[in-house]
């Protein structure tokens, strides 16, 4: 070959590993790229047929093939049993040119021996072949074949430049190997940060479960997946994914066997993977064979508590479960107990509520009993007692009969107020819709009725006010008149409340239905009154009104005297700003 049939070669072979160089670019997908390479290897080396293998695992699997040797692959999938080559020629990890399939040296006798199968398929029409391992980084990555019907078709130059090609086109297939796991990673990230937002959004855990499995399954490529709780030492199955017949799986889980099975993998606590008939446990065997599986690849969940389930792969895709597969279902353990755990809070917690919830109920049920027992229903017996002998009273004196009837109308008011009281009070949203005014008139009512005491009262301009303070005011008049009842022995009571509002170019008036600025309370009584300094121990009512008041930012003032009678002022004014 001349210097410029050469040069042509050699631009021909730089052209052809530029073109490969941009495979990855376009797909990253083995097999695409596989007959992509062998689409750019026909123009290099004009040869008939050509295959290409890559090492998966410890095999070498075909990916591509292109010429006439298609027909004899559908017939007769290929292996590396089938070529001839094996571990030393990967080992050795040089090209090798045979140049006649068919020539009877002693080598080529050996190497036809070994390419037997071949003689029936490719060997038939192809005598010339050369075979060109692809290397990244001095690690084999896979093999090209390349064949033609003429004996002697490739020489030493052919070699050369398919080693060339062979080279470039391992770079790309490591490329395009990087590119996947990237994606793969990618995927997995997305995933646990999915299951993640679930375990904190959704917390019933089959939902959480039935993800994680699902999940599972499409990151390890397997047929189906399974996850398995232990509950007081019972197995059952919570998720499963690509099984059809679930109530099958479910009905197989309760046969002793099967749980005795899972609590032995269990107990051990580390990942299994089950093949049957190679697992070297009939019972491993047994387990599979129930639920109609021949691999199963289990990783246990484990919790500071202990082994908490079991979660699985089965039927892998071609090539079997790989050392990423077990990766995968590790990471998706440690979120399946973490989404388990936080489930089982939440229901401890959910129930401790439920159950504080349930006493607080009882304690309001009580509440209210003796609320209807110290006020409405004693007011009622009082009235229901008058009312019997108001009729002979009546008839021995009319006007005495009169201030009965009006006891009886005094008594039926102030339940009546208590009543209303009580229902407000059970609901808060009531309470915070009525306005001050009809708070306090059911209030005086109901201590008028009740104690039978005169209670006058006033109000103006004392709407508008925050739910806080209009609540507050409520509670101190409560416990104000309720002190006046029990300690004062008053004959009466009078309650007022006057409010400042504040109008839109914000001048202080005295005006009803604007928005509260300031108000003042105050509560009087002609009773026995007392020292303010020198309250005996066990009376709280004062001290608790003075919180009460500070809790909303107002101010308190208790005017007694013994003899004299009481006065409590409350001020309130609206913050600034």
């Amino acid at each position: 070959m001349s210097l410029a049939e050469r040069m042509a070669e050699r631009n021909r072979l730089l052209s052809v590993l530029l073109n490969v160089s941009n495979l990855t670019a376009q797909d990253a997908d083995v097999r695409t790229l596989a007959e992509a390479v062998l689409e750019r290897l026909h123009g290099l080396l004009f040869c008939d047929s050509s295959l290409c293998y890559v090492i998966d695992g410890t095999r070498l699997v075909n990916v591509a093939h292109k010429g006439p040797i298609r027909d004899f692959i559908g017939r007769h999938p290929l292996t590396n049993m089938l070529l001839p080559m094996g571990k030393a020629f990967m080992n050795h990890r040089q090209p090798m040119l045979l140049p006649d399939l068919l020539a009877e040296d002693d080598e080529t006798v050996r190497l036809r021996e070994r390419f037997a199968l071949f003689l029936d398929g490719p060997g038939s029409v192809a005598r010339s072949w050369l075979f060109l391992p692809m290397l990244f980084r001095g690690r084999p990555m896979g093999v090209l074949a390349v064949a033609h019907h003429d004996p002697g078709k490739f020489d030493s130059e052919d070699r050369v430049f398919g080693s060339a090609f062979a080279h470039q086109a391992a770079i790309e297939f490591e490329n395009a190997r990087l590119d996947r796991d990237t994606k793969k990673r990618t995927a997995e990230v997305r995933t646990m940060l999915q299951v993640q937002r679930a375990i904190t959004k959704r917390l019933e855990p089959n939902a959480v479960l039935q993800l994680i499995v699902d999940e599972a399954r499409r990151l390890t490529s397997a047929r189906g997946a399974l996850v398995f709780l232990s509950e007081s030492g019972v197995w059952r199955l919570a998720g499963a994914s690509g099984h059809s017949a679930q109530r099958t799986l479910m009905a197989e889980l309760e046969k002793t066997p099967a749980q005795s099975v899972l609590s032995d993998m269990a107990r051990t606590g580390r990942p299994y993977h089950l093949q049957r008939g190679r697992t070297g446990s009939t019972r491993h065997d047994m387990l599979l064979r129930q639920y109609g599986l021949e691999s199963m690849l289990c990783v246990p969940l484990v919790s500071e508590n202990g082994i908490i389930g079991m979660i699985g792969v089965t039927e892998p895709a071609a090539g079997g479960f790989q050392a990423d597969d077990l990766r995968i279902l590790s990471l998706l353990s440690s979120s399946a107990v973490l989404g388990v755990e936080n489930a089982r809070m939440y229901e401890y917690e959910r129930t401790l509520r439920a159950q504080e919830a349930e006493r607080a109920a009882a304690a309001e049920r009580g509440r209210l009993a003796r609320d209807l027992h110290d006020a409405v229903t004693q007011t009622l017996f009082s009235a229901s007692l008058t009312a019997e002998v108001l009729p002979r009273i009546w008839e021995r004196n009319p006007e005495q009969g009169r201030e009965r009837l009006e006891e009886v109308r005094l008594l039926t008011r102030g339940a009546l107020a208590e009543m209303r009281t009580l229902l407000l009070e059970l609901r808060p949203k009531a309470m915070e819709e009525a306005p001050l005014e009809e708070l306090l008139k059911q209030l005086v009512n109901a201590t008028s009725g009740r104690a039978r005491i005169p209670v006058s009262s006033e109000m103006s301009g004392c709407g508008g006010l925050p739910f806080d303070v209009k609540l507050g005011l409520y509670r101190i008049a409560q416990e104000a008149l309720n002190n006046i009842v029990k300690h004062a022995h008053a004959s009466h009571v009078d309650v007022s409340v006057t409010g400042t509002c504040l109008k839109e170019n914000e001048t202080i008036v005295p005006v009803t239905e604007q928005v509260c600025a300031a108000v003042l309370m105050e509560i009087r009584d002609d009773g026995e009154g007392f020292n303010p300094q020198n309250i005996p121990g066990g009376h709280l009512g004062v001290s608790i009104m003075h919180e009460r008041a500070e809790s909303f930012g107002a101010s308190m003032e208790v005017d007694s005297e013994p003899g004299f009678g009481t006065t409590i002022r409350i001020r309130w004014v609206r913050p600034i700003g």
